[in-house]
Parts: C-alpha cells; sequence; structure tokens
C-alpha cells in the first residue's frame, strides 16, 4: 500500500492509501473509525480496482478537525481526492461517509457511480438532496 497526501481548498491535510489497478474506487469511512476501517476490504477489491482509502479530516492520520468544523469540508476534500485521481470514479461510503460521497457526488461530473453502505436514515437526507423520484410498480418510489 502506499500512504499519499493531499491538501484541501483550506489547506488541510487529508491522507489516503492507494492500491491495486483497474478503474478508480474511493473508500469513505463513517464516524469513530478511520480509513483502515476497510483493511479487510481493500485487497479483495484491489484485485479489480485502484482503490484509495482516505482518512476523512479529523480522523486518522489526517488533519484535525478545525474549531469552527463544517461538514462542507468534508465535501470539498472528497472533491479534491477525486480532482487529483482525474478521471471517473466510483465512490463508496459507508455511514456517515455516506452522506460525504452523496454530497460530494452530487458537485462532480467525474462521480460515474455511487454505492452507500449503511447510511444514516434517508429521511434525515434533505428533499434537495434526494431530487426526483419516480413512482415504481408497486408503490414504492426509486432514484
Amino acid at each position: 500500500m502506499s500512504e499519499r497526501t493531499i491538501r484541501s481548498h483550506d489547506g488541510t491535510r487529508i491522507v489516503y492509501e492507494q492500491l491495486g489497478s483497474g478503474p478508480p474506487l474511493i473508500m469513505v469511512h463513517g464516524g469513530l473509525v478511520d480509513r483502515t476501517f476497510w483493511g479487510p476490504s481493500m485487497p479483495l477489491l484491489a484485485q479489480h480496482f485502484t482503490v484509495y482509502a482516505m482518512d476523512r479530516r479529523g480522523h486518522g492520520s489526517s488533519d484535525p478537525y478545525p474549531v469552527d468544523h463544517d461538514i462542507e469540508r468534508e465535501y470539498e476534500d472528497l472533491l479534491v481526492l477525486i480532482a487529483a485521481v482525474g478521471t471517473p470514479v466510483a465512490l463508496l461510503g459507508h455511514s456517515a461517509g455516506a452522506l460525504v460521497a452523496l454530497h460530494a457526488a452530487r458537485r462532480s461530473p467525474l462521480v460515474r457511480q455511487l454505492v452507500l453502505y449503511e447510511p444514516p436514515r434517508f429521511e434525515s437526507v434533505t428533499p434537495d438532496v434526494r431530487g426526483p423520484t419516480t413512482r415504481q410498480p408497486g408503490g414504492r418510489g426509486s432514484r
């Protein structure tokens, strides 16, 4: 594995690991953990993807949260990593990291796939983020 560092727009140092080859997959961990959460999955996924496992700010080896932390900065951190990869990416977000991935995906044309693993309750995501839904047979809405 190769540990690397990028700087977000506000100068925050974001650390990530890169492993494997193939289409890029960026993995965004949830709260109370860091990129090592993905440890058992990374070698398996790296057989098919170039995996980027980041430490969100305030986690692992990345810089700590500033006093005036705003979750929007975390979206920007992920957008900087997406831009550094430079080609269309897939995002995999877990828990609070799923929310970060969702909001970053809405802001970047380079996100081609989005996997949200155990995201916070969907009802907590505001309607402007959810966007329009279509009705499916059986009465259930979906994207």
